[in-house]
């Protein structure tokens, strides 16, 4: 089980943090291929699944207010990828775990903009920090 998930963040999350890179923006129809494919997971093991909406239900409820009210700290794109990557992940706790190495990661991305810049970004792309994490948190 852990190797599909393995293969669906290398693939599609790869294909979505590049795409962040480039455009600063996030496809909803890659995103609609990962949820399908995190989903269909679950027809092996589907004891695993209401862990796995519940998590992602919990991340809509907290995360549907800060993009609403603040669109410029956390984009929709980030928002929708975080919830794809909580159904992906399967438990709550393995998506905490990807959001806190997510941090970490933006922090380090963030740090080295300001050292080559000298000044401080205003936004970054946070998809590439969100896989990353994700693939730590496997």
């Amino acid at each position: 089980m852990n190797i599909s998930r393995y293969l669906i963040l290398l693939t599609i999350g790869i294909w979505i943090s590049w795409i962040d890179l480039r455009t600063r923006r996030i496809p909803n129809s890659l995103l609609l291929a990962m949820l399908g494919l995190s989903t269909a997971l679950y027809i092996f093991d589907i004891h695993v699944m209401p862990k796995a909406l519940m998590a992602a239900l919990i991340f809509a409820v907290i995360l549907l207010p800060l993009t609403l009210i603040r669109m410029r700290s956390l984009g929709a794109g980030d928002s929708k990828l975080i919830l794809v990557l909580a159904m992906l992940l399967g438990s709550g706790d393995r998506t905490v775990s990807a959001l806190i190495f997510a941090s970490c990661f933006a922090l380090i991305q963030i740090a080295l903009i300001y050292l080559r810049s000298r000044h401080w970004p205003k936004s970054i792309p946070f998809a590439p920090a969100l896989i990353f994490g994700a693939l730590l948190s496997v």
